[in-house]
């Protein structure tokens, strides 16, 4: 009588023990003693997965190209006399009332299949309506498994692991407290924004997710006092030196950074130290690139067919709320001279994340090989943003006295190997912008960019964040 096991990560046949007795033969063939699981850092602690393998059976979760929003499934396999056979698929969906979710590992125990992930419904990952979940399936039938429960807590899936049978899942949550609602609806947000982090000397790059110095003292002061009213045995009396609220003492403790140095525009712009010209392009890196221009994170250059290649790299630039980081191929266009830029971008490696861009753009101002948080000038793309929501990620979108307008839906995907038509054009009028699939969009875009450079404007490609693409067929053409 022959069995199946995995041994090293391959199917193949083995024969049962001939001394062995039926029970021992039937347990056996239903846990493997001959397999390779997986590789768990500590003895006795499991570790999810997304592929694993009891010794009889294989288990594989699918993943879609678009973690949050792609169809997804469990699928368990047999092997037979070493040959892969399907059991059974299970479709995965949303759980409540998400609109994404991300089913990251899974266990085996016995006859029980655990899958752990994350999913939120609105905007943002980090939004309180976000929640880590654990989904339980009976297995004890591997052609048909059966739904058990599905288990929820609060907060972004950090990690689980399984001990001793039981599944421990941590989480990140940050409660909205009444304290600080309270304080800052008492402060009004003329006075509240002087709490937290200015990447630069303008108002509107207020950084409403970090704090200065000042508003990390108001906080711990509000944190210390609730400890402290709260009479905890061990702990609040150890509470000490709080009679002074740091919140009345501004002047004190909010100091500017006296390294900052304003950011002085010029339209005279020096080559890139770094990275060559592509044609009458011009390379350039600059904006909130989280440090210092190299070429190792940045890459801006020609592909094998001698076509754009712009790829950035290790979470670099970004497209923010408030500020920006890009890598550009551009040409410098003055101010009176209307166009149409057209290009087909194609996505060679992409990472899903909602600050990810890249596509056509025209600017009020470009800098070279500069690293710098400050409020940038006003621009158009034709580009998709919110890449995680699929085929509701924005097509294209502008900023304009330093606020992203956003256009309509992409109405596909954004997915590597994806191929995608770009147009940017200007007129009297102000700017037109499409992105593969999705519409023309001039509404919100009827504006001049001439706050910084009224002489000029920058045009050409860029791309920020996790992603690589190439740009092709790039045609610049003037409007009479």
């Amino acid at each position: 009588m022959k069995s199946t096991t995995a041994e090293n990560g391959r199917w193949n046949a083995s024969t049962k023990d001939p001394d062995a007795s039926d029970d021992e033969g039937t347990k056996g063939e239903e846990t493997g003693d001959n397999f390779s699981g997986n590789n768990d850092q500590e003895e006795g602690v499991s570790e999810g997965n997304i592929f694993s393998t009891d010794g009889k059976y294989l288990y594989i979760l699918k993943k879609p190209d678009d973690v949050y929003m792609g169809t997804r499934s469990l699928v368990i396999y047999s092997a037979d006399d070493g040959e892969l056979g399907k059991c059974s698929e299970i479709s995965l969906g949303m759980i409540n009332d998400s609109t994404h979710i991300d089913y990251g590992t899974m266990y085996v125990e016995q006859d029980k299949l655990i899958l752990t992930g994350y999913a939120y419904n609105g905007v943002e990952y980090w939004e309180k309506r976000g929640f880590t979940f654990a989904v339980i399936y009976d297995i004890s039938d591997r052609t048909a498994p059966k739904y058990v429960n599905t288990l929820t807590q609060s907060g972004y899936n950090i990690s689980s692991r399984i001990t001793d049978g039981v599944l421990y899942m941590v989480s990140w949550y940050t409660p909205s407290t009444s304290c600080t609602r309270d304080e800052y609806e008492k402060l009004g947000s003329d006075n509240t924004i002087y709490l937290h982090a200015w990447p630069s000397n303008n108002k509107l790059s207020v950084d409403n997710t970090h704090t200065n110095i000042w508003g990390a003292r108001v906080n711990a002061y509000m944190i210390m006092s609730a400890v402290k009213e709260l009479n905890i045995s061990g702990l609040s009396e150890n509470v000490v030196n709080i009679d002074n609220n740091p919140l009345d003492y501004k002047e004190e403790f909010l100091v500017s950074n006296k390294d900052y140095v304003p950011v002085v525009f010029s339209d005279k712009l020096p080559d890139s130290r770094l990275f060559k010209d592509y044609d009458e392009y011009k390379a350039a890196v600059f904006g909130d690139v989280l440090g210092e221009v190299d070429d190792t994170d940045f890459t801006l250059g020609t592909d094998a067919n001698g076509d754009m290649n712009i790829a950035v790299r290790n979470n670099r630039g970004k497209i923010s709320a408030v500020t920006d980081g890009i890598a550009m191929y551009y040409k410098k266009v003055d101010i009176t001279e209307h166009f149409t830029l057209t290009a087909t971008v194609k996505v060679n490696k992409i990472f899903a994340n909602d600050q990810v861009s890249f596509g056509l753009m025209v600017r009020d101002d470009c800098y070279i090989d500069k690293n710098m948080p400050d409020i940038l000038g006003d621009y158009v793309a034709a580009a998709p943003l919110f890449i995680t929501r699929g085929e509701k990620a924005t097509a294209t979108f502008a900023r304009r006295s330093g606020q992203l307008v956003l256009g309509k839906d992409t109405n596909e995907v954004i997915k590597e190997g994806g191929e995608y038509e770009l147009m940017l054009s200007s007129s009297s009028d102000g700017y037109a912008a499409k992105f593969g699939k999705g519409d023309v969009i001039t509404g919100g875009y009827d504006f001049k960019l001439t706050a910084i450079d009224p002489a000029h404007v920058y045009v050409g490609m860029f791309v920020s964040r996790n992603a690589d693409v190439t740009f092709s067929n790039i045609k610049y053409t003037k409007n009479e």
